[in-house]
């Protein structure tokens, strides 16, 4: 999936188009996470595409949703003489590019660091071990 698309699918995953501002973010985080990726698991081209296209626009979403540790939000809205105001706090932000364990477990390969061994103990006759 080309950088245009990924963009655009994550102005729909947050439901408005993206700013310009948050254009430019996201088009650095999205290089800062095939980075990420690629560190661990290496070749991008090795992985399904479709699942990494999901994990990046799902890892830039979240960032631009939760962009630092700790912040809060209020709006207020006022109708004639009554208003509602609606806070939220975002504590548990990491201010990081994250990608979720189990996104990770999206992306690995089957047979990619993830198999289990098992050590079958034999005799051996004249050994001491």
């Amino acid at each position: 999936m080309n950088e245009y698309d990924l963009l655009k699918g994550i102005g729909t995953n947050l439901g408005r188009p993206l700013t310009q501002q948050e254009t430019e973010q996201a088009q650095l985080w999205l290089g800062w996470a095939k980075n990420q990726i690629r560190a661990r698991l290496g070749d991008l081209d090795q992985l399904d595409q479709d699942t990494l296209a999901m994990v990046l626009i799902e890892a830039i979403t979240l960032r631009l949703k939760r962009p630092d540790q700790s912040r809060q939000e209020q709006h207020t809205v006022a109708v004639d003489d009554g208003s509602v105001t609606r806070s939220s706090t975002f504590d548990n932000a990491s201010g990081q590019l994250t990608i979720l364990p189990e996104w990770w477990v999206w992306l690995t390969p089957a047979g990619h660091g993830s198999e289990a061994f098992t050590i079958t103990p034999s005799y051996a006759p004249g050994c001491s071990w």
